[in-house]
């Protein structure tokens, strides 16, 4: 049977088959290890214990390189761009404590300065912008930051060792908080935090380990995992984050994984085992996602690794396999690019156009479809609204677990 093969981007090469990362497959297959970068020192893309990791909406990474007292930035690539930061109390100085970095909309950048308990805030290329925050109990004082997020309106939420989760407008204005409570009363020591698209909130419960999922203004709406090493149990987990359609993504520290969810706790899948090889981890630490399904993971080997969407074949008519089909016509294309695909079965489908760079320009489909075939149109124009470039582009369709991608031209 002949079957074609695309991967997205020149990293995405078929060489990252030989190197993908192991796993135990759930409802969708694991995703394949891409590309790496770091080892253990002071310089430029060098780290000591990188603790958490962020991306933007440009696709740039940004690492909390908590032993040298500074952010690193990065292309989605790991080529290093600038970095900021010095051992001290100033602006712009760290103390230690940096496990929560989170970028919002507009591109800013927020930093857990837990050695000085406070909250940073910088422009993506490093400029100052305000602090918050004191040693203490009170609102708006920190114990022993662990990680924050920021969500679509730019609110920081910031989850403590003194168990509790404290929300703030984008400036540090004091918001609102609620305990780490569980059924029983008891309190429970919060970690990683992530918001989705919609303003729901996780958190990572190593005490008990679990994820807890709140509203924006802290109701209770469900919980999942326990302590083991099975599907959708966990051994410390540590870092958190959400992707584009909702689904969950937790560093499962002590089990050396990362385990991805539903938003409501069904497990999917997961990848990784104990080691310093590509698609190992030595301790899975942050972790965040990105443009076109890619998803970064901060690892105490001192080391960013990445992955992304796994190959997915694109069938043939007289494939009788329960996959994906996507074409693009025309091809080049001269204004807009109409896409038929085939779903298997009922689905949300995602229809989403990246540019050569790996950032998400566009967005052609977003909705709940019954199984058969259907059409998406880019019309050439980016979120913006200005129009697209000539180039090369990727139009990624994602429905019921699945992904399948395909490459086309824009003829101007």
């Amino acid at each position: 049977m002949v079957s074609s093969l695309w991967r997205f981007g020149t990293t995405l090469a078929l060489l990252g088959l030989l190197c993908t990362a192991a796993a135990t497959v759930g409802a969708q297959p694991p995703p394949s290890f891409l590309t790496q970068w770091g080892t253990e020192g002071s310089g430029d893309g060098e780290f000591m214990s990188p603790l958490g990791v962020a991306t933007d909406a440009e696709g740039n990474v940004y690492v909390a390189d908590n032993g040298n007292r500074r952010i690193q930035k990065f292309t989605s690539a790991g080529v290093f761009l600038t970095k900021w930061g010095s051992q001290g109390s100033g602006n712009g100085q760290f103390g230690g404590g940096m496990f929560g970095v989170a970028t919002d909309a507009a591109g800013n950048v927020y930093v857990t300065d837990g050695g000085n308990s406070r909250i940073q805030k910088f422009t993506g290329a490093g400029a100052y912008i305000t602090q918050w925050g004191s040693q203490g109990d009170g609102n708006g004082q920190f114990a022993g930051i662990f990680f924050l997020a920021a969500d679509a309106a730019g609110n920081v939420y910031v989850s403590e060792q003194n168990n509790r989760i404290q929300k703030f407008s984008s400036d540090g204005t004091y918001l609102t908080q609620w305990p780490c409570v569980d059924s029983l009363g008891n309190t429970f020591n919060a970690n990683g935090i992530a918001v989705d698209a919609t303003g729901n909130v996780y958190v990572t419960d190593t005490t008990n380990d679990r994820i807890w999922k709140y509203s924006g203004s802290g109701v209770y709406l469900t919980k999942w995992g326990s302590f083991g090493t099975g599907d959708g149990q966990f051994d410390i987990p540590f870092g958190l984050a959400t992707d584009v359609t909702g689904d969950v993504y937790v560093g499962d520290a002590g089990g050396s994984r990362i385990q991805k969810f539903t938003n409501t706790g069904t497990y999917l899948t997961q990848w990784g085992t104990f080691g310093t090889g590509p698609g190992q981890f030595y301790t899975a630490r942050g972790v965040a996602t990105g443009p076109a399904g890619v998803i970064y993971v901060a690892d105490d080997w001192n080391r960013i690794q990445k992955f992304g969407p796994s190959v997915v074949d694109v069938p043939l008519p007289d494939d009788d396999r329960a996959k994906l089909r996507l074409a693009i016509w025309p091809n080049p294309s001269r204004a807009v690019a109409q896409m038929t695909f085939a779903l298997p079965a009922a689905s949300r489908a995602l229809v989403e156009i990246f540019d050569i760079q790996g950032r998400r320009v566009a967005l052609a489909l977003d909705s709940e479809l019954a199984a058969g075939d259907h059409s998406a149109t880019w019309d050439g124009h980016v979120q913006n609204g200005r129009t697209a470039a000539a180039g090369l582009y990727f139009a990624q369709m994602s429905a019921g677990g699945q992904s399948v991608m395909q490459r086309f031209v824009l003829l101007r």
